[in-house]
Formats: structure tokens, sequence, C-alpha cells
């Protein structure tokens, strides 16, 4: 079965969104141009920037439909990384840690209105 190893976000601004993404995925660039650049995710996945207003065929949507989700291993470290994105311009958080029955969570919102969730997972009980 193949896996997707590209994720599009459509973005107003893609050097100011670069700069940002840069900072929340704590890597560089392997391509940028004033309307599109890539970030490597992890291994095998990169995450792609475009210029909304460049994209052909036009989309559909406006940008900020969607939600990019990063797990840590534990709470020391989502909220560590939660205090590092909170001190980035062009971050809103629009929640606030919480659990949850899949997990402890956080969101924040780019400029776009792109959702980034951290994410400590439930620990899930195996049947035997």
């Amino acid at each position: 079965m193949k896996t997707p190893d590209l994720i599009i976000l459509y973005v107003r601004d893609v050097p100011a969104s670069l700069a940002l993404y840069s900072a929340l995925l704590r890597t560089q660039p392997v391509e940028s141009t004033p309307g599109f650049a890539l970030l490597p995710f992890r291994e095998g996945v990169m995450v792609g920037l475009w210029q909304a207003n460049a994209v052909k065929p036009a989309p559909s949507s406006v940008p900020g439909g969607f939600e990019l989700c990063l797990h840590e291993p534990n709470e020391e470290a989502l909220l560590a990384r939660y205090g590092e994105w909170r001190a980035l311009a062009g971050v809103e958080t629009e929640e606030e840690p919480i659990q949850r029955e899949f997990g402890l969570g956080v969101v924040v919102r780019d400029r776009d209105g792109n959702r980034l969730r951290l994410l400590v997972a439930a620990q899930q009980e195996v049947a035997a």
C-alpha cells in the first residue's frame, strides 16, 4: 500500500509561512521559491507551502482548512515544544493543553488558519 509522501498547505505568504514552519518543525527547506517551499517533515514525508492564489487548478477552499498533528513522547516534551511555539510570531493558541480520550493535546493556529496539534497519545490496552 502506498503512503502519502507530500502534504501541501495553501498559504497566503510563502516566505512568512516558511520562516514559521521552519521553526515549528525544526527543519530547513530543501526547496524554496517565492511561490513554493518544501520542508522535510519526517522520513519519506515532506510538507509543501504553496502560494494559494497561484495554485492551478484553483482550490475550492481558502487557506486554513488543514490540521497537521505532531506526536510527542510525553507531557514534558509536549509542554516544552508548546512553549517554543507560543514564542513564535504568527502562532495563536486555539486550545491550551487538555486531556481527551485519545491523549493530551494542544492546538495552535498559523496566520492562515491552519491548525497544528501536539499530541501525547493515550496508552491503548491491547486485548490478549
